[in-house]
């Protein structure tokens, strides 16, 4: 609920993003948010642990070949097609759990993300799955070498990736970190 507040859902197109508010209002919403169903203290007994995402492994030719190949066994092309437009041939039969249309997420476009663009967000998908959609958890079926491919292989999809510039962005976070 907080990254969803402060980012904004769909490039502001579903909900803007509230992060111009300080984070200690972004949490209050949060709290009061929660307060508007019954479903936050029926459920807080069976809610299960928050994923741990790990640190992604830098991209490489090989990661985003091997991505390629799980994109193609999980049959992702279905809905999201080829080159990841949203396209796919299911598209246009995909419903929500009310039984509304839903467009899949087109992958050339990081605004259009729910959840974080970032590496860890799109692996925190992958885990996680969306609830009320048709997109599922991967937990069961892929493992964690298989899901970083997966998330390097969506990301390559992007209009503007550059496999040296996402690379090099990843050493500058991991040198920035190792540093504090």
């Amino acid at each position: 609920l907080f990254r969803a507040i402060s980012r904004g859902l769909v490039a502001d197109q579903d909900m803007p993003s509230f992060k111009f508010l300080p984070e200690r209002d972004r949490w209050a919403v949060v709290a009061h948010l929660k307060t508007l169903s019954t479903r936050w203290k029926e459920e807080k007994d069976f809610q299960e642990k928050p994923i741990a995402v790990g640190e992604p492994p830098l991209p490489d030719e090989a990661l985003l070949a091997g991505g390629k190949q799980v994109y193609a066994r999980m049959q992702c092309a279905k809905c999201h097609g080829p080159r990841g437009k949203g396209d796919g041939p299911s598209a246009p039969e995909l419903k929500d759990d009310s039984g509304l249309s839903i467009k899949p997420r087109d992958f050339s476009d990081a605004a259009q993300f729910l959840a974080s663009s970032e590496p860890r967000g799109i692996y925190q998908t992958f885990v996680t799955g969306l609830d009320g959609t048709p997109m599922p958890s991967f937990a069961d079926f892929l493992p964690e070498e298989q899901r970083w491919q997966l998330v390097w292989y969506v990301m390559s999809l992007r209009s503007d990736f550059d496999l040296a510039k996402a690379r090099a962005q990843m050493t500058a976070k991991a040198q920035a970190h190792g540093n504090k």
